[in-house]
């Protein structure tokens, strides 16, 4: 265990006041700031501690991490792909631990390939009440099988996107269609969706070609309420890979927007009544392409936001240019933004990373998909899960 030197955290109404974490591959390295200015004292001071790293299996992906009711927390993760496609195999299974690693009970699917829907592929998770809420897209292959290069859509026949609810230890309550075999994509398209329970519904946000689509979506998958916002190039540039901010009555969107050539920086968009995009804060500066922000926790009055970064204007493909996993941090209401963010990991992530959340009492777990060693020396994803603390003084 390591332990970082004391942060001061200035939050005065009207200043604006930053710090961010970079992770490494098994050590928390920390670079924080408070802006000085006449007048402003830092009463809270945030001390944290890195407490470990927990490495799933090669072949894991896409970790969803949720609090659990108590003190210990669930990730739901893709499994490894062998054999790909055969039905009724899982796809996607939840993983229970306390806060001190420690696993609770057995992993249960959460997916499975079926005939019906084909095989499931990107996924989200949220809690609502003591309900686990997972949405996932499925896939049905197209005539060349389930071989494809490129995003997986690319190759499919039809989309669907269902919803499934389970009690915290995993006994399965409900399972069903939200939109069933979508055949054009530039209609609807489900990939790196994002999701919020909110009052007493889902807010669940996916592509289409010029917008991003929200929906309002009731707990057995009916569709409430459906509103597009346009993408935009300075203000939500992308209809995917987003995630939803909620503070108190605040609702807005992460997203990011270019700058520039080549160069993304991460956005705060308000979402007003109705779904309409409001203003839009930039929320990081500087050469690097930060993108993906689909992770966000509040500790300690501060709201952590997971998100990837690289050097702008290399090779677009993250195979060959890799994406690092970064956390960056706001003041709850998110008026106060980071001017910068952090230094990058050793080890490249994989793909486009995903990274996710939990805050677990004094407790942020940060979960991310990284590179390893697969059978045959092939590159293959590894979850892997960092935790630290973050304590008073």
């Amino acid at each position: 265990m390591s332990s970082l030197p004391p942060i001061p955290m200035c939050l005065v109404p009207g200043r604006r006041r930053w710090f961010a974490v970079g992770l490494l591959s098994s050590v928390l390295a920390a670079v924080f700031a408070c802006n000085s200015s006449p007048g402003c004292e830092c009463p809270v001071n945030i001390r944290p501690e890195h407490l470990g790293t927990l490495e799933m299996s090669v072949g894991t992906h896409r970790p969803e991490l949720l609090a659990l009711p108590g003190s210990g927390f669930l990730v739901i993760v893709v499994e490894p792909e062998e054999p790909a496609g055969e039905v009724g195999r899982v796809r996607h299974r939840g993983h229970s631990f306390s806060a001190d690693w420690e696993e609770l009970g057995a992993p249960f699917p959460v997916s499975a390939v079926t005939t019906e829907y084909g095989a499931p592929a990107d996924h989200r998770a949220t809690l609502a009440g003591d309900e686990v809420v997972v949405t996932y897209q499925t896939l049905e292959p197209g005539d060349g099988g389930g071989t494809c290069d490129g995003p997986a859509e690319t190759c499919a026949k039809s989309q669907s996107l269902l919803l499934a609810r389970f009690s915290p230890t995993g006994t399965e309550l409900f399972r069903g269609p939200i939109v069933t075999r979508q055949t054009d994509f530039d209609e609807d398209t489900f990939p790196d969706h994002c999701i919020l329970w909110r009052d007493d519904r889902l807010l669940l946000a996916s592509g289409s070609k010029n917008a991003v689509r929200i929906r309002e979506v009731g707990r057995n998958g009916d569709v409430l309420l459906v509103r597009e916002i346009p993408v935009a190039r300075e203000k939500i540039a992308s209809s995917i890979g987003n995630g939803f901010f909620r503070h108190g009555p605040r609702l807005a969107l992460l997203s990011w927007a270019t700058f520039g050539i080549a160069r993304s920086s991460l956005t705060l968009t308000d979402l007003l009544s109705g779904y309409v995009a409001g203003s839009t804060e930039q929320l990081t500066h500087g050469g690097e392409e930060a993108v993906f922000p689909t992770a966000s926790a509040e500790v300690d009055g501060a709201v952590f936001v997971g998100y990837i970064a690289r050097e702008s204007g290399g090779d677009p493909d993250p195979a060959t240019n890799p994406y690092y996993p970064r956390l960056l941090a706001l003041d709850p209401a998110g008026e106060r933004q980071s001017q910068g963010f952090s230094i990058a990991t050793s080890v490249p992530g994989f793909s486009h990373v995903h990274p996710s959340l939990a805050a677990v009492g004094d407790r942020l777990y940060y979960a991310w998909s990284r590179q390893a060693r697969g059978a045959g020396g092939q590159v293959a994803p590894q979850v892997v899960i960092e935790s630290f603390a973050l304590r008073r003084r």
